[in-house]
């Protein structure tokens, strides 16, 4: 079982839509308009805080909001907004019992909840080492790790190396191929965007299904550009190098008020028992060209986690028992106001 830390309230969102029902939702007025037809008082686009556009429509029995100056690019806290669900898509309607709260130009709250995994190993079928190994069922940890992600409602997956073993002998198998095509169709379908960097197992060919996958929209390679989530924090990643590289630390700076999370997949200290790591947290924060507030690890198949400088660097460990001592995992972590909170999900009983 899982045990709650705290209770996250999350924002509903254009998928929350239900028809015939009232819900409370936060947008943004993309366009607005005069309402064609005696009954309606404005035809708005709207988007939501995860940046689905839709339609607004405000009905002149709604005398909240057929009297109200709305304003384009400005976000607005509607109360007991009424949904509605056809065959094109889902839309909302202002009637009667519509309230309204101005929020300015950006919601007031910055939020927003990812899924974080690493060394998913697609394709690796044993564990361990030589003659203490064991099998293991990586496709199933990596669905297991999906399903968190939809049930949890998290505005996105990060993942930090390794998604595919890449075996360089045998490659990557259709099947498994496939099978991570359909858990990222499934993500997809369910509106939650995959962030990947590549680990030191990403060979040509698990490099190609990667690209082949960030082609058709199913995923995106997190880079020296950040990819901001949810106006609350901005997401980077540098790919594992073989011979450690500190110019590789040069980004993009961020947004504002907005924190920064960086993917790595390396061997850091003092994360790191080995004796010779690729490189050292204190070297990553000083080199780094933007203030890093939380470093997001691969590589290490095992959890850990330190504090330097106000910089929380974490491992998630794996999502298969690739060790022995390691429980298969992942953590949401939840990002509030200027503030980080993670949660580890076990993936096994």
């Amino acid at each position: 079982m899982i045990a709650e830390v705290r209770a996250v309230t999350m924002e509903n969102v254009y998928a929350d839509i239900r028809k015939k029902q009232h819900l409370d939702i936060t947008v943004k007025v993309v366009t607005c308009r005069p309402g064609a037809g005696s009954r309606r008082a404005f035809e708005m686009t709207v988007e939501d805080v995860k940046g689905t556009q839709f339609t607004f429509t405000v009905w002149t029995k709604s005398k909240n909001g057929r009297d109200y100056h709305w304003q384009e690019g400005h976000w607005y806290r509607l109360h007991s907004a009424y949904g509605e669900v056809w065959p094109a898509g889902r839309e909302l309607h202002g009637t009667s019992k519509l309230e309204i709260e101005h929020k300015g130009v950006r919601p007031n709250e910055r939020r927003a909840k990812l899924l974080y995994l690493t060394d998913t190993h697609l394709g690796k079928e044993t564990g361990g080492y030589k003659n203490n190994s064991w099998k293991i069922d990586t496709v199933a940890g990596f669905n297991a790790a999906i399903d968190i992600a939809i049930e949890q409602r998290v505005d996105a997956v990060i993942h930090t190396g390794d998604v595919f073993h890449n075996d360089t002998k045998n490659g990557i198998s259709d099947e498994i191929e496939e099978a991570a095509h359909d858990a990222l169709t499934e993500l997809a379908n369910a509106e939650i965007s995959f962030y990947y960097i590549y680990g030191n197992h990403a060979g040509k060919t698990g490099r190609v299904c990667l690209e082949q996958f960030s082609d058709a929209g199913l995923a995106t390679h997190l880079r020296s550009r950040p990819i901001v989530i949810g106006d609350a924090v901005a997401l980077y990643g540098v790919d594992h190098q073989k011979s450690w590289d500190s110019g590789q630390l040069g980004f993009e700076r961020p947004p504002s008020e907005v924190m920064t999370l960086l993917c790595m997949h390396q061997s850091v200290a003092p994360l790191t028992g080995n004796s010779q790591p690729d490189c050292h947290l204190q070297d990553i924060l000083e080199e780094s060209t933007i203030s890093i507030d939380a470093l997001a690890l691969g590589h290490l198949h095992t959890e850990a986690e330190k504090t330097l400088n106000n910089c929380t660097a974490f491992c998630g460990g794996a999502t298969e028992r690739l060790t022995e001592d390691l429980a298969p995992s992942v953590e949401t972590i939840s990002v509030e106001n200027g503030t980080i909170h993670r949660k580890r999900h076990p993936l096994r009983a």
